[in-house]
């Protein structure tokens, strides 16, 4: 769990920007301020990352062109290197025109050759250039170590990676339709095995389909909802969900697991076609389950088979724990979800997120704590509470596996796994396709 190379963020403006750190100590530093709570700290599942070991971000008032800013940037950089370890800097110049920030990334990169850094360290001057002939001459400057890299030139703002994206935007839409599908659906439902659990997801269907029917007799004058077939019906939920009951960071959070495809894909060697060449859908899967292995049905036991997909799954976890993390969200605590859950029932989690708190915000082991607590939570007849704390807190470890085995109708853990498993089924349907990763 610990972060064995600390990231280190420096903001260098002429003015100090209040807001940046207003922000900041709303959204990501709740989590290095508020957790643990202090007195609480045993009152979690299991743990996700030491504050202690997260960036650490230094605001700094300093004009570029002043004497000053060389000495503060190589303090920043040489401060790493004070232990004689080799790091990676990235440094990020956006300050004025084109030519007057080539200038400032060029000083830049020669000062960096200056100081002499550790054997094995690399320096990435990132220069935001927008003309196409300036940007290509930034290209010429540089070597491997110390590198000047142009971006946000007028042809890439309207490239295939910024295309591509715009599509991938409507897989975020496709997986929560998926998600519905999971939770929603009359044949899913009749999966589950826990009569209380069944019960329970009927009427949060009955409810909502409630809500929609009185929507639309509000709102849907030219009879444009249709609830005629079990798909229309999963469709509708899923839609009324999206664009009038959630909060714009749930939405979000489904984008940037979209936009997080190709990262995934490319770690397998992959990359998106710019358009689906008709390849059939067995040629397609054949292209990617030589990487990313050939079952694509979840169960637990998936977390057991090491290889891609395992590792995918848990890589798509920690990137959500950021996300949420970077919205101000931090972890929701054992005894506070026993707390509301006794006074409201599954709604405690609408209570609990309202506040940022989430009970997600884990590692994967957490997760199945956070499914053995569920489990108790909606049926204490399957175990005792002392078996639930020996399986969580005491590290019980034979406890634990019949616990998690009387407890797998409440796995989110599939949820991680959801999307890459059924990536091939999606990208024919908004005309893409798979390639070999050109590097």
């Amino acid at each position: 769990n610990e972060i064995h190379k600390p990231v280190n963020y420096y903001i260098f403006e002429k003015e100090k920007n209040n807001n940046i750190d207003n922000n900041l100590n709303f959204t990501y530093l709740r989590f290095k301020n508020e957790y643990p709570k202090k007195g609480f700290e045993d009152d979690y599942y299991d743990d996700v990352t030491a504050p202690a070991n997260l960036p650490i971000i230094n605001n700094e008032s300093v004009d570029v062109e002043s004497d000053k800013f060389y000495k503060v940037l190589e303090d920043a950089i040489e401060g790493l290197n004070g232990s004689l370890k080799k790091t990676f800097n990235y440094i990020i110049v956006s300050c004025g025109e084109d030519l007057y920030n080539l200038d400032i990334a060029k000083k830049i990169r020669q000062k960096a050759i200056e100081w002499d850094l550790v054997s094995g360290s690399e320096v990435k001057i990132f220069v935001k250039i927008k003309n196409d002939d300036i940007s290509n001459i930034a290209k010429l400057e540089g070597d491997n170590i110390y590198q000047i890299i142009p971006f946000a030139s007028e042809s890439e703002v309207l490239s295939l990676n910024n295309i591509v994206n715009v599509k991938l935007e409507n897989i975020a839409l496709r997986r929560h339709i998926t998600y519905t599908y999971a939770s929603f659906s009359l044949e899913n439902i009749d999966k589950i095995n826990d009569a209380k659990k069944k019960e329970k997801s009927l009427k949060k269907r009955n409810d909502i389909l409630k809500e929609i029917s009185d929507f639309k007799d509000k709102h849907d004058k030219k009879n444009t909802i249709s609830l005629n077939t079990e798909e229309e019906i999963v469709e509708a939920i899923a839609l009324y969900n999206w664009f009038y009951k959630w909060a714009s960071s749930k939405r979000d959070s489904n984008m940037y697991s979209a936009l997080n495809i190709r990262f995934k894909l490319n770690l397998l060697g992959l990359d998106l076609d710019e358009k689906y060449d008709g390849k059939t859908y067995s040629e397609l899967a054949k292209v990617y389950e030589q990487t990313y292995g050939d079952n694509r049905r979840y169960d637990l036991s998936s977390l057991a088979i090491k290889g891609a997909r395992r590792n995918l799954g848990i890589q798509e976890h920690y990137r959500w724990n950021a996300y949420m993390i970077c919205n101000g969200f931090v972890p929701a605590r054992f005894s506070k979800i026993n707390e509301l859950y006794s006074k409201y029932g599954s709604d405690y989690k609408n209570i609990i997120e309202a506040k940022r708190y989430h009970a997600n915000i884990t590692t994967i082991k957490g997760l199945e704590d956070f499914m053995m607590h569920m489990a108790y939570l909606n049926d204490s007849s399957k175990f005792t509470f002392d078996d639930l704390k020996d399986a969580i807190f005491n590290k019980d470890m034979k406890k634990r596996e019949k616990l998690i085995e009387l407890s797998t109708d409440y796995d989110v853990i599939k949820y991680d796994f959801e999307f890459m498993d059924e990536i091939i089924d999606v990208l024919p349907k908004i005309d893409m396709g798979l390639n070999k990763h050109r590097i």
